[in-house]
């Protein structure tokens, strides 16, 4: 029979002070978590601004756009089914059977 380990519950406060009682420990995550939720949920819209404001947004060019947007043809259809293995589709995961 193998060695069982018995793993003793343990919590380090915000000051870096680990704790091992259960009364401790569960004041650690009440302190927590109301500190936690006092805090102001999203920084300031500004910020926010600054922040995505700068960021490069990935174009297509209207002639992509257009060939993308377009109906597909019974033939494109076709051949992508004709390459899954045994012609089945993917299931409700996105993921074939196979």
């Amino acid at each position: 029979m193998g060695v069982v380990a018995r793993v003793e519950p343990a919590v380090r406060d915000g000051e870096g002070n680990t704790h091992v009682e259960l009364d401790v420990i569960a004041g650690v995550f009440a302190d927590y978590y109301q500190e936690l939720d006092a805090k102001d949920p999203l920084p300031c819209l500004v910020e926010w601004d600054s922040i995505f404001w700068d960021l490069p947004v990935p174009t297509v060019p209207c002639t992509l756009a257009q060939d993308l947007d377009r109906p597909l043809t019974v033939e494109e259809v076709d051949a992508t089914i004709s390459v899954l293995n045994g012609g089945r589709t993917a299931g409700h995961d996105g993921y074939p059977i196979e």
